[in-house]
């Protein structure tokens, strides 16, 4: 109930929410001079929303079939929660994220990691972040696909290159 400001017309205060859903606000006017103001009243509503989470998976990458692979899920902001683990409908277990990893620079975040063992081919992994305090936080999920070489086959590489690598239209280019 902060008073108008005489030389903007304009009333304000500050609002904090300590929890999400609808917020009413209703706002009265009241004038000091009745005889020549009316009064008026209107409301508002505001929504507030759960604070977002993003999570990254990450897992170790060249590894074998049979290997042990550590799985890694990020949870930005820094939150506590949990997060369970899928080779595709799978899950492979559930684990608390650990708040005491974040960075003192930039954006702190937790993590939560897993280790299992996958055969030779791709896997379609995918992390689901849990918060504990699930009427602040949204919870958030995310995938990363994992290919496991075989132990029968030696490893190969790859590479692509153009020769020149910037053309303008109508110029040729060699591409090994």
């Amino acid at each position: 109930s902060d008073p108008i400001q005489p030389e903007s017309g304009v009333a304000t205060t500050t609002y904090t929410p300590d929890s999400t859903g609808t917020k009413s606000f209703k706002a009265v006017f009241t004038p000091t001079d009745a005889d020549a103001f009316a009064g008026s009243e209107t409301t508002f509503e505001l929504e507030v929303e759960k604070q977002a989470t993003t999570l990254q998976l990450t897992a170790e990458d060249n590894k074998k079939g049979g290997d042990h692979v550590a799985i890694t899920a990020t949870v930005t902001p820094q939150v506590d929660g949990t997060v369970e683990f899928f080779n595709g409908d799978q899950s492979l277990g559930t684990n608390p994220v650990d708040t005491a990893t974040g960075t003192a620079s930039g954006t702190a975040s937790g993590t939560a990691t897993i280790s299992d063992t996958f055969p030779t081919g791709r896997h379609d992994l995918r992390a689901v972040f849990t918060p504990t305090a699930g009427d602040t936080y949204s919870p958030s999920d995310t995938t990363h696909t994992l290919v496991i070489g075989s132990r029968d086959k030696k490893d190969t590489t790859l590479d692509l290159a153009a020769n020149p690598n910037e053309l303008t239209l109508g110029e040729s280019t060699t591409v090994t």
